[in-house]
């Protein structure tokens, strides 16, 4: 867990530093669909979730149309408040003329999920840190970019030891995270 997270903090710094006088910055606005499947007893089950994040984007042109795009997000799920680094790099394929492009990016994002309950028992199963993997594409018109993408978490977010609490036991349990994405980003 602590080599993810080093890694991606590292991806970011060296995204940076290999940024050109070609970077331009943006705000992104995304909603996404959550699958949480949660598997004990022997038993798995999906349940779903939506949530919402808002943040600030920096794209840096690179060789042959690559790009990188990295930034940080504020956001809300349920009971719980999000913040984000994404770190991607992407390919725009220009259609016809300047104003109208295709693209698609790949990469990894850390996020930490901080649970806004004061239920202290509640707080002792879930692992704040999601790191994951992305796979987006979509289409640039202008200085809008339109997304759509799948998000696919690493951890879990929560693990329940095999127990008894307040009288109900509980087997091993987990929940996992993975959700489809729905972006909007204004590029200035």
């Amino acid at each position: 867990m602590k080599k993810s997270i080093l890694a991606l903090i590292i991806l970011l710094i060296i995204c940076m530093n290999k940024t050109s006088a070609q970077t331009v910055g943006g705000l992104r606005i995304e909603y996404s669909n959550y699958t949480v499947t949660a598997s004990g007893f022997g038993l798995t089950d999906v349940l779903n979730a939506s949530g919402w994040n808002l943040g600030f984007i920096s794209y840096s042109k690179l060789k042959n149309n690559f790009y990188t795009n990295y930034g940080w997000t504020i956001g809300m799920t349920g009971s719980f408040n999000t913040y984000g680094i994404p770190v991607y790099v992407g390919l725009n394929i220009p259609v016809s003329n300047s104003n109208l492009s295709l693209f698609g990016q790949a990469g990894a994002y850390l996020e930490y999920w901080y649970l806004s309950s004061s239920n202290k028992d509640l707080k002792k199963w879930i692992n704040p840190w999601q790191p994951g993997l992305a796979l987006m594409g979509g289409i640039s018109i202008k200085k809008f970019k339109i997304e759509l993408g799948y998000k696919y978490g690493l951890m879990n977010l929560a693990s329940i030891n095999e127990g008894e609490y307040n009288g109900i036991y509980y087997g091993n349990s987990s929940l996992k995270l993975s959700s489809v994405v729905y972006g909007v980003s204004y590029v200035f």
